[in-house]
């Protein structure tokens, strides 16, 4: 039912998407699987973390109130669960919403922490998104040039791992790219985001973590 939710979410059917999630979590928390309870609380975290960028004023505070209490249950239980690829995608959803409530400092610390270990425990895959959300929060700090490069990377990223984007995760691309634009110009943005492409994952991950700690390759 999860994959169901979240196939509905990238499809756009939101409140599809979240009636399933929702019958999900009860049947999973009826039946004690924490796992996927976790999973279930993850996917509604992002599917109304999206929901939000469609709503304005008090309802998508609202939104961004459930999500962030479903990603704070998701984190919760996978810090439990000890899995470190489910518990990184938690902590970047999570970030990605204190990002939208404008904590950039609360969302840098849990993206760059998400990332570093999605990317050693998942590789390729676990990494692309964690380097888009790091190019979402060094938007917000004004380093458009970093944010370019990075979006490119998760782009070579994607491709090697055949990952296309959604309908949603091609939304939120174009919003990200006319930002960039704007900020930089064609030019310079389409300059930016070829580096990036060309950087290789070690390097992108490294660029996107700065000083965070010591990074360990994927485990293979």
């Amino acid at each position: 039912m999860v994959i169901l939710g979240e196939t509905l979410h990238h499809l756009g059917d939101y409140v599809g998407a979240i009636e399933c999630l929702r019958e999900c979590e009860t049947i999973a928390t009826e039946l004690g699987h924490l796992f996927l309870v976790a999973s279930a609380a993850h996917a509604i975290g992002v599917v109304e973390r999206d929901t939000s960028e469609l709503e304005s004023g008090e309802a998508a505070a609202n939104r961004l109130d459930v999500a962030e209490a479903a990603a704070d249950r998701a984190v919760t239980m996978n810090r439990e669960l000890a899995i470190p690829d489910s518990l990184g995608a938690s902590l970047v959803l999570r970030g990605s919403i204190a990002l939208r409530r404008g904590d950039v400092a609360g969302a840098a610390d849990m993206v760059r922490e998400g990332t570093r270990m999605r990317y050693e425990s998942a590789g390729r895959r676990g990494a692309a998104l964690g380097l888009e959300a790091m190019s979402d929060v060094l938007s917000a700090t004004g380093e458009f040039a970093r944010s370019a490069r990075l979006l490119g990377a998760a782009d070579s990223e994607r491709q090697a791992v055949g990952m296309a984007r959604s309908i949603v995760e091609r939304r939120q691309t174009a919003h990200r790219e006319a930002r960039l634009r704007a900020e930089l110009g064609d030019l310079e943005s389409s300059a930016h985001r070829d580096a990036g492409r060309a950087l290789g994952l070690a390097a992108a991950i490294a660029e996107a973590l700065g000083d965070y700690g010591d990074v360990h390759g994927p485990v293979t």
